[in-house]
């Protein structure tokens, strides 16, 4: 591992391990979600939402377990800050036929990322400056979430922290809150109707932030809030 690297992952590293040092940082979920597509089994993820007292950040972490090109297993942690949610860190670690960590930290308004593939030696690197209406992609539950009393089109920008092509652009995305409500797994939810870079998406959300599921026509692919045990039975079938 070269030395920039080695720097930038513990400082990187050390962002997600503060809970260790803060006995009051408030752990607000851990849920289990269920990935399919065109009804078969694709994958699952295991995620967590703690809130840093200290700070007042919100932390999630993501667990992902796919099997495309076999076996794929996937770290995403994301901090944002609590109050207006702009980006704070990132965190991206993949394992697989496809290998490559993904880190992001912000420093005087400036999102800075690095896209390293396969080896320490085959990088990329992005800055971006943070606007208003720059949301990471975890966080975008939460974010509409807050907005539920708005009645015009929600405008904003999402970062995927998990950008398997290594595509750091801010991608333009609209949002609308739709009247309609259902229960998933207890939460009462409601939809919203986005479109992300001109694909069309159907998100069901807690009111307290929770994504209860997320559905992609176009390829018929959807996350749904489950359980550990709903996902293993599953992954039998």
């Amino acid at each position: 591992m070269n030395k920039y690297l080695l720097i930038i992952t513990l400082k990187i590293t050390l962002i997600f391990t503060q809970s260790i040092a803060y006995a009051k940082n408030e752990k607000k979920w851990t849920e289990w979600y269920l990935y399919t597509i065109n009804g078969n089994f694709q994958g699952y993820f295991e995620e967590s939402l703690e809130l840093r007292t200290d700070k007042n950040q919100l932390a999630i972490s993501q667990n992902w377990v796919e099997q495309s090109d076999g076996i794929a297993k996937t770290f995403i942690g994301s901090v944002a800050d609590n109050k207006a949610l702009k980006p704070v860190a990132f965190f991206s670690n993949r394992e697989g036929k496809t290998s490559y960590k993904i880190e992001g930290i912000e420093k005087s308004g400036t999102l800075s990322m690095t896209f390293h593939k396969d080896s320490a030696e085959s990088k990329e690197k992005k800055s971006i400056k943070i606007s208003d209406d720059l949301v990471l992609s975890n966080f975008i539950p939460i974010y509409l979430a807050r907005l539920v009393g708005q009645k015009e089109e929600i405008q904003f920008k999402a970062l995927v922290e998990d950008a398997q092509d290594g595509n750091f652009d801010m991608r333009s995305a609209t949002a609308k809150i739709n009247g309609k409500t259902k229960t998933i797994k207890k939460e009462n939810c409601r939809q919203f109707e986005l479109n992300i870079d001109g694909i069309s998406q159907e998100w069901w959300i807690a009111k307290n932030g929770k994504l209860c599921e997320v559905f992609i026509p176009s390829g018929n692919s959807r996350l749904v809030l489950s359980s550990e045990k709903e996902v293993k039975e599953y992954k039998k079938k």
